[in-house]
């Protein structure tokens, strides 16, 4: 599998800007060792909720930091998800695998 991702993940990396969006699960941590990004190569960001720090949001930092990237938790309830979601929807499709599904105006 490790050979396979080694393999893949440098066309997904291919030609221009990337962040990516760290959860706490297995697969975005096997991701992280398979690409080993260069210090502050691969901004990271883990979407959270507002009542409480969700697994991913306590485990997705410290993966960051284990790879020497930079985190950001885009919560529900600290206003900036909300006021620039169409920048943040914009910036994320651009700079990831996402679709701008229904948003034909972004």
């Amino acid at each position: 599998m490790t050979e396979t991702l080694k393999g893949i993940l440098p066309r997904y990396f291919a030609g221009g800007p990337v962040g990516i969006g760290l959860t706490g699960g297995l697969d975005t941590r096997l991701i992280m060792a398979c690409r080993n990004p260069k210090p502050g190569e691969l901004p990271c960001y883990t979407f959270g909720g507002s009542y409480r720090d969700i697994f991913d949001v306590r485990i997705a930092p410290k993966v960051a930091a284990a790879c020497g990237q930079s985190h950001k938790a885009l919560r529900l309830d600290d206003g900036l998800l909300l006021k620039e979601y169409p920048s943040q929807v914009e910036k994320t499709t651009y700079i990831s695998d996402g679709l701008e599904v229904g948003c034909p105006k972004m």
